[in-house]
């Protein structure tokens, strides 16, 4: 048997174009790109979900955050060691960094797992493969091209199978999401706030970037994001007006909370968190970097070999050197580690200017600087507080534990969070942070945020003289190269695009109701075919681009939603009948309760077959009528606490509690 790796559509036709597909080569499709090319071209492929046990990877997620969180103070601790002044500033730069690092291991031993057990599973005697395109090394590890092309001549060199590197592909598909050209509604009606949308928050973005973290233009986005209306009229006399918090980033719960805490009279400075020179970070106000860190570390690369440290933890997990992770890990140390010492220094020098009481943000050790200025606050004796952003009951926190080092304290939505989070706690010495429960400030702002003329007009927007009832899918992004291993759990991309598939072409026996699809574009995750398959074969859906989620849930008349994360969160405000895809391919993945909670408001499957059989119901029964009292529990726990509306509230009054005592 031969077997060759695909991952984009230019590599399937590439393949029928030479005539190198023969009988019995197997083709295993990587994306979803792949996968659609193969079915358009009426070959079989192989999925990598085929090879590997979803159960039997996510149980070793815990073993690998554990084992790469004590690498992690390893590197850090080596650090501190040769660099006296991190030591001094409380600085860890891998711990500042750790949700990336973490999920960059992950990546690793992920494709060192699914290509041994493809090699043991179909025993082949040649495989074939596409040369791997090595970039330069971005700033957050993430690649266009899987790591299972990476790692296969190496693991079939261990496992004594001979390969053979196909000629250059010449028509590289990269799979980094890409906007198709697909049909979209005349948002005319609309055209002021697509204007604001499209034009003035990228001017906004892009001014900000220009001027560095200016606090005039984080005041400018604030506005913009909160609303002229809610801008705050602060106290004239207050008993808070001698407390200062400083805010590090935005995050869309910590703006109601800085409008509140404003409205009392705290005053509010701002720190840019994001890296220079990235999509995000500002890229002309850039501060020079220190010219002898960098030599210092330069040096300390070639003293104390760190490299070593990182071949110790792979080989504990079975798996070999590669050259790639060594040019990653060295980027890392050589360019990431002076802008996260450059972040901390520019958050001390802040902290030393003024008297802060409390610092706030809503990343602490992502692909931000802000866990480097969480830890400048630890050494200045500041309390950090951090508040929770997005996410529901379908979780493995473990993944979180950089929150719990990094703050004092955590703002979570609600008591099943919590217990989620103490669940997976890992036993490690420094994870002090407290768990306040609060819940979401912006659901709570969705949830009174939006007019009903708005969404009268939306709908007859919608409805384009169409008088069928509008069915809402949802789904989510696809994982793309460097998407945690724990959070594919139930979810491998192949096998998300063709459930997709399969649930979209239910509504080709259904044309008295109308289907719009959410398309979402994000950066890092893979190219969405959807669109694609939507236009070949469902030229009666509509596939909806601009019009944001949180508007298109209160004008359409039911919504199916695939994933029990962020979004489901956002729809269970509405009182609209609601399907939830939630898949349980492992025990614990989510609290015992989780899904009895979820099922008081909402149909809820767990099965592929569960889920086609439930938005056949939802079609066949045809009534849409709204919920009149819609069953809270699952939003308290997981969304919005005490579900009253004032989750803002509650986070400034423990903001102010805080430090009032600090």
């Amino acid at each position: 048997m031969r077997i060759i790796l695909c991952e984009t559509a230019s590599q399937i036709r590439q393949i029928v174009a030479f005539q190198i597909a023969e009988p019995e080569i197997s083709i295993v499709a990587l994306t979803p790109d792949a996968a659609w090319a193969c079915q358009r071209l009426g070959r079989t492929y192989i999925k990598p979900e085929d090879i590997y046990s979803d159960e039997e990877l996510a149980c070793n997620s815990s073993q690998i955050f554990t084992s790469s969180f004590e690498w992690i103070d390893e590197i850090d601790g080596s650090l501190q060691a040769h660099i006296p002044q991190f030591a001094d500033a409380q600085f860890g730069p891998a711990q500042a960094w750790c949700l990336v690092l973490q999920s960059w291991l992950g990546e690793y031993y992920r494709g060192w797992h699914i290509l041994q057990r493809l090699f043991k599973q179909y025993q082949p005697n040649h495989v074939l493969c596409w040369p791997y395109h090595e970039i330069e090394p971005r700033w957050n590890f993430v690649e266009d091209q899987s790591v299972l092309s990476l790692l296969l001549p190496q693991v079939a060199s261990y496992c004594g199978v001979p390969f053979k590197i196909l000629p250059e592909v010449s028509e590289h598909n990269s799979t980094i999401s890409q906007n198709s050209t697909t049909r979209s509604l005349p948002y005319s009606r609309f055209a002021l706030e697509r204007f604001i949308r499209s034009y003035i928050n990228p001017l906004i973005m892009a001014a900000q970037r220009q001027f560095g973290s200016s606090k005039w233009w984080a005041e400018v986005r604030h506005i913009y994001k909160t609303g002229l209306m809610n801008v705050p009229i602060p106290k004239i006399t207050s008993a808070h007006k001698r407390m200062r918090l400083l805010t590090i980033g935005r995050g869309y719960d910590l703006d109601p909370t800085i409008t509140i805490l404003r409205r009392e009279g705290i005053p509010i400075d701002w720190l840019d968190m994001y890296v220079p020179g990235t999509s995000h970070g500002p890229t002309c106000a850039d501060p020079p970097l220190d010219a002898g860190l960098q030599t210092l570390l330069h040096q300390l690369w070639k003293s104390i070999t760190p490299e070593s440290m990182l071949w110790k933890l792979f080989k504990a997990w079975g798996l070999q050197p590669v050259q790639r992770a060594q040019q990653q890990f060295s980027h890392w140390w050589h360019e990431i580690i002076p802008q996260l010492w450059s972040g901390h220094q520019r958050a001390a020098v802040q902290l030393a200017r003024k008297r802060y009481h409390a610092v706030i943000g809503m990343d602490a050790g992502g692909e931000t600087l802000s866990g480097a200025m969480m830890q400048a606050a630890a050494a200045a004796n500041v309390p950090r507080i951090l508040y929770q952003h997005g996410s529901s009951s379908r979780i493995r926190t473990v993944g979180w534990q950089h929150f719990l080092v990094n703050t004092d304290l955590f703002f979570v939505y609600g008591s099943g969070t919590a217990q989620l989070i103490e669940r997976d706690r890992l036993r490690h010495a420094e994870t002090i942070a407290q768990i306040s429960l609060i819940g979401s400030a912006r659901l709570d702002f969705l949830r009174t945020g939006t007019s009903k003329l708005l969404i009268s007009s939306l709908r007859a927007l919608l409805h384009r003289n169409d008088p069928r009832p509008l069915i809402l899918y949802i789904p989510t992004n696809f994982g793309g190269p460097a998407r945690p291993f724990g959070e594919q759990t139930g979810y491998p991309d192949v096998s998300y695009f063709e459930l997709q598939q399969r649930i979209l072409r239910i509504f080709k026996g259904y044309p008295s109701v109308r289907l719009l699809y959410k398309d979402f574009s994000l950066a890092n995750s893979s190219y969405n075919p959807v669109p694609d398959f939507i236009r070949a074969e469902l030229p009666d859906v509509t596939i909806v681009h601009d019009l944001p989620l949180t508007r298109l849930m209160w004008a359409v008349d039911a919504i199916i939603v695939d994933h029990a994360i962020t979004a489901l969160g956002e729809v269970l405000l509405t009182k609209k009948p609601i399907v939830v895809y939630d898949p349980d391919p492992i025990e614990g993945l989510e609290l015992p309760d989780a899904r009895d909670l979820l099922r008081r408001r909402a149909t809820v499957a767990i099965t592929p077959d569960e889920f086609e059989a439930a938005v056949r119901t939802l079609l066949n029964r045809g009534d849409f009528t709204e919920v009149n009292q819609p069953d809270d529990s699952f939003l308290r726990a997981y969304c919005t606490h005490l579900n009253d509306g004032k989750s803002a509230e509650r986070a400034a009054a423990e903001v102010m509690r805080i430090m009032r005592h600090s």
